[in-house]
């Protein structure tokens, strides 16, 4: 997953959006605690850095069923193969604060249009959670899965050079 970042902050900065990754691992040293770890940190980041205007949550999904198979989400773009990604929009679902929800939704399905126009396909669809993810930090907060655990690093790097652009245009956008 940092490498894949590390392909879509590279894309984004080539692009002319300026870029802040941060790969501090927030799953240690327990993995239940990842989420409470990168509240503390994305806080910190979005203090720091006043004029971010989109926060990219990036994961892998796992897509593995009940007899252990698992599923690649694949399509060819331009005879490239590239994993599918999917945006997660949390929610106020599970009783925890989140006044943004819909703000974000609707920054993920303007940057799914933009990516569907891009390459045809390359959107599972959108995903509305219960819960919120840490995206009541701020607006324009999106969690976006890339591929799954049976793409390949490969597919998941074409794929993040692409929501790299859907990204540089939603931005550009919403500047008007």
């Amino acid at each position: 997953v940092v490498a894949v970042g590390d392909t879509l902050a590279a894309g984004l900065e080539r692009l002319g959006v300026k870029t802040l990754q941060d790969a501090t691992p927030c799953d240690r040293p327990v993995f239940n605690q990842s989420y409470a770890n990168s509240l503390s940190l994305a806080g910190r980041l979005l203090e720091q850095h006043p004029s971010i205007r989109l926060v990219v949550d990036l994961h892998r999904d796992s897509m593995i069923n009940q007899e252990g198979i698992k599923y690649r989400p694949l399509l060819q773009v331009d005879g490239v193969a590239t994993a599918q990604l999917m945006l997660v929009v949390g929610s106020p679902g599970s009783g925890l604060e989140h006044p943004n929800w819909q703000q974000n939704l609707q920054t993920a399905m303007r940057l799914y249009a933009l990516m569907e126009e891009l390459a045809p396909g390359i959107m599972r669809p959108i995903h509305i959670s219960k819960n919120r993810y840490n995206q009541h930090l701020a607006p324009g907060a999106i969690l976006v899965e890339v591929g799954s655990c049976a793409n390949t690093l490969e597919q998941a790097q074409a794929a993040a050079e692409l929501l790299a652009e859907g990204i540089a245009q939603l931005l550009a956008e919403a500047q008007g």
